[in-house]
């Protein structure tokens, strides 16, 4: 159960600079960002390099659970872009160059809660969940979902493949 009542929640989401400007920003780019109302939750599919030249394009898929937004920063993974389970690390882009993806299969970013160690993520040093909005140099700035979404876009077709081999699907 959230902080926020999820009226609150989806009202805050209503807001013209929120889910309306995700859900632009995706149909530009010829995306579809599904929002279930319900589960306050995004998902986003995208297609990646494969891990080689020749190799064909790998599939991945975003997952956001907006619950607590824009007062707590969004739940972002990448997860099985074919039944989207959580499966770790092989969910996830290869970071390329200065990249909010972290090699242990997590999205490193102010704005995204589970990079908090509060969280179980690695950052010790970022106490404030509430405080996700106020910039960090020299870490990333994204204080809207679209410009969250388009950052997570940007690495995934600047990666060179998948972080771990897809497990075989039962």
């Amino acid at each position: 159960m959230g902080r926020l009542p999820r009226a609150v929640t989806r009202a805050i989401l209503e807001q013209p600079e929120h889910l309306p400007a995700a859900l632009a920003w995706a149909r530009r780019l010829g995306l579809e960002l599904r929002f279930d109302e319900e589960e306050l939750a995004l998902e986003l599919n995208l297609t990646g390099p494969g891990a080689t030249t020749e190799a064909p394009p790998e599939p991945y898929r975003i997952s956001g659970l907006l619950e607590d937004f824009d007062v707590l920063p969004i739940i972002w993974r990448y997860v099985d872009p074919r039944s989207g389970a959580n499966i770790g690390v092989a969910a996830y882009p290869r970071p390329t160059g200065s990249s909010v993806l972290h090699g242990n299969g997590l999205i490193c970013a102010p704005w995204s809660r589970l990079a908090y160690a509060v969280e179980g993520g690695i950052h010790s040093d970022w106490q404030d969940l509430t405080d996700w909005k106020t910039p960090r140099p020299p870490y990333t700035f994204a204080p809207t979902i679209a410009d969250q979404l388009d950052r997570l876009y940007r690495e995934t077709r600047a990666s060179t493949g998948r972080m771990a081999a897809l497990p075989v699907a039962a």
